[in-house]
């Protein structure tokens, strides 16, 4: 059923789960952005690289169901030996006037990774996930829709300062869900450390 405004639909979505070196980085970015320009969209939730964005799960499916696709997905990439894979980030970047992120460098395993955790949803959840025509562009929001008109050039420049370069490990995925105040929340966490869900 649809609602007037889209957002309240959204129920799911899913990420990447990053290293709290890096997590606590960002937020510090995003701290900054809040004080400098009082941005605060998606503050509340945990620092992340979307595979799959925000969808509207219907009532013919349940949490289980989201769940049984990620740890298919999960278990898939593990056989062929396309997770756990190592990720760069080096540097930030931004979409147009929208968005500010940090830049990870895109590759072949982070489209394969795409390309299985898509499928597994469109095999599980049939007509659930909107495939995308866009390229698959992995990245680290730090802030986005509320900023400020002109405000993305002076932001770079004071980001750039900090000479951001690091691996990190892409082991780890996370299913968010909705919680009751509108923000999202970790639900369950899959890791190649393991077959079954790792949890929080």
């Amino acid at each position: 059923m649809k609602t007037i405004n889209q957002i309240t639909e959204q129920t799911h979505f899913i990420g990447i789960i990053v290293p709290e070196f890096l997590a606590d980085l960002l937020q510090q970015c995003r701290v900054w952005m809040q004080n400098q320009y009082g941005c605060h969209s998606g503050y509340g939730t945990p620092i992340h690289i979307t595979l799959i964005p925000p969808f509207h799960l219907p009532g013919t499916y349940t949490g289980s169901d989201v769940k049984k696709a990620v740890h298919a997905a999960m278990e898939e990439a593990k056989q062929l030996h396309i997770l756990p894979f190592t990720a760069k980030v080096d540097g930030f970047g931004s979409f147009s006037d929208r968005t500010i992120f940090a830049f990870i460098e895109a590759g072949k395993s982070w489209n394969m990774l795409y390309d299985i955790v898509l499928n597994n949803f469109q095999q599980i959840l049939p007509g659930v996930i909107r495939h995308d025509m866009r390229p698959f562009t992995p990245h680290l929001t730090v802030a986005n829709r509320d900023i400020p008109h002109e405000a993305i050039p002076a932001a770079l420049d004071h980001f750039a300062q900090m000479h951001i370069r690091t691996d990190i490990p892409v082991n780890t995925i996370g299913i968010f869900k909705r919680s009751a105040r509108g923000g999202w929340i970790p639900d369950e966490y899959f890791s190649t450390e393991s077959a079954s869900p790792a949890h929080e």
